[in-house]
């Protein structure tokens, strides 16, 4: 399925609803959607057109979500005709206080040599360790221009 900028967050919004995900679902919906949903004008040929990143940790940016643990997994588009790209946050938010111990993580998905190893390689985090055993506060969709 294709779909434009303007609606790859309503595409997301479908899939997810209002219910609150576990980690397992979260992780199992953000590659279902990576890998169903594609977005018009961004070539499939780069990599680094339609990538994702996962990260986690515990921040406070200033915002309504104050002190937390973020377990995230964004989606990152390339378009040619843009010089900033584009960024799709697909976040798990957890109070902080089970994670002090877990320092932040980062990675690429075309670090790994398919989608399934970058999902192993997810599961196999300390903080994917930890978050599996927790109940997210909130789950947080965030689209915009870098």
């Amino acid at each position: 399925m294709a779909t434009t900028f303007k609606n790859i967050e309503n595409e997301y919004r479908k899939l997810i609803g209002e219910k609150i995900l576990d980690v397992d679902e979260f992780i199992s919906i953000a590659l279902k959607l990576y890998k169903e949903i594609k977005v018009e004008g961004i070539s499939d040929s780069y990599t680094e057109s339609d990538m994702l990143l996962f990260q986690y940790g515990v921040y406070d940016w200033g915002d309504e979500n104050g002190n937390h643990f973020s377990f995230d997994i964004t989606r990152q588009f390339i378009d040619p005709e843009e010089d900033e790209p584009y960024q799709l946050n697909f976040t798990l938010i957890f109070e902080p206080s089970a994670f002090s111990s877990v320092e932040p993580c980062n990675c690429w998905s075309d670090e790994f040599a398919c989608v399934e190893d970058f999902s192993a390689h997810i599961k196999s985090t300390e903080g994917y360790k930890y978050a599996i055993k927790k109940t997210p506060k909130k789950v947080q969709l965030i689209f915009g221009q870098c």
